[in-house]
């Protein structure tokens, strides 16, 4: 684009032949290289802003969605037929090419139908949920010392992929940093219709609703309904967790944050899920939640652990998975599966989902 058509001759003709030279004037004549080298560092910070500004508009970049094998070859191909020395309808032909697959997103859920995938984001937890024409997506992981966070490092790149560039509702259950670290992010790199949140994290980004119980709402033949907080709140972040269940036909799934007992006693008395197929068990498996109660309440087909890899709680707590394993569920975690994807056809009987390190295993990985 223009900022490539001035960058490049810029960095190529001028930057990086005058940084060799003062560099190698600096190892011969450290008097003259040091400042020489000086004036080079002024020059770039002079010029940095005809890059640094357009970098940030929205459309700065372009990411392709995650192609299959087919449209990477089309794409290799459609790019070397709009370079090369061809007649001039070959070459637009393969630019048509080009632009048709940068465009290109997965096909998406069919009316009533939905995606879940709960994201690998280390110890914390992030989930998207896609419909035919919309996107919900519930928590954002942590973020860390570096700098970087969830949002960069795991849900922006999953969306990219599945050619998603916008997001229809995000949701923070709770201030915890490993649920909310990444919402920047996500709201700096994406379009970002609504937020809820049961705290105060996602303010600063904008207008937030407050999830609150009997509240629902159906995209595409898909009823979403938040089960918890009510309107008298529990002490305790965790406690305040957004509680949603989301129904597809005759499937129904459970997302519930960090609540722990007190909450969870309380959701059984307020708001009882009923029977569930798939349960994101709560607060990582920690001692503190999955009381029997709601184990026996809901005795999911599928209980799904988002923990971080070895981490310092020990979660899942073995009684924990114990728990959920003697109703019948099959417990599974992100630390070990990676990202963990639902397909659901509401016609159909649910299918185990796809578990990404299984399904792309590398030789380095644990057994």
């Amino acid at each position: 684009g223009p900022v490539n058509a001035l960058a490049i001759p810029l960095y190529t003709l001028l930057i990086v032949p005058a940084v060799l030279l003062a560099t190698g004037l600096a190892m011969i004549v450290p008097d003259l290289g040091t400042p020489a080298l000086a004036a080079v560092a002024w020059f770039i910070e002079l010029t940095w802003p005809v890059i640094g500004i357009p970098a940030s508009w929205p459309l700065a970049a372009w990411g392709i969605a995650g192609l299959p094998w087919s449209g990477w070859l089309a794409l290799t191909l459609g790019a070397a037929a709009a370079l090369a020395p061809l007649p001039a309808q070959a070459r637009v032909a393969g630019l048509v090419i080009v632009v048709s697959l940068c465009a290109w997103r997965a096909v998406p859920p069919q009316h009533g139908a939905l995606n879940l995938a709960v994201l690998d984001v280390g110890q914390g937890l992030a989930a998207v949920v896609e419909t035919r024409h919309h996107v919900l997506v519930y928590d954002t992981g942590p973020s860390f010392r570096s700098g970087a966070d969830a949002g960069a490092l795991a849900v922006e790149p999953y969306l990219r992929h599945r050619g998603i560039r916008g997001i229809d509702l995000l949701v923070a259950s709770h201030d915890d940093d490993d649920h909310v670290g990444g919402a920047a992010t996500l709201a700096r790199t994406l379009r970002v219709k609504r937020r809820a949140a049961s705290g105060q994290a996602l303010h600063p980004l904008g207008r937030v609703e407050r999830c609150l119980r009997g509240e629902h709402w159906d995209w595409d033949g898909v009823r979403f309904e938040w089960l918890h907080p009510g309107v008298d709140v529990l002490p305790g972040d965790n406690d305040r967790s957004c509680v949603l269940r989301i129904r597809a036909g005759p499937h129904v799934f459970l997302l519930g944050g960090d609540v722990e007992r007190a909450a969870e006693e309380e959701l059984l008395r307020a708001a009882p899920p009923g029977a569930v197929d798939v349960l994101l068990v709560p607060h990582h498996g920690s001692r503190s939640s999955s009381s029997p109660g709601l184990v026996a309440a809901t005795r999911p087909q599928w209980a799904v652990v988002s923990a971080g890899h070895r981490n310092r709680w020990g979660f899942p707590a073995r009684e924990v998975v114990d728990r959920w394993a003697d109703a019948g569920a099959a417990v599974i975690e992100t630390s070990r599966s990676g990202a963990i994807e639902f397909d659901v056809d509401p016609e159909q009987a649910l299918r185990a989902p796809r578990e990404w390190r299984r399904f792309h295993r590398r030789l380095w990985q644990d057994p």
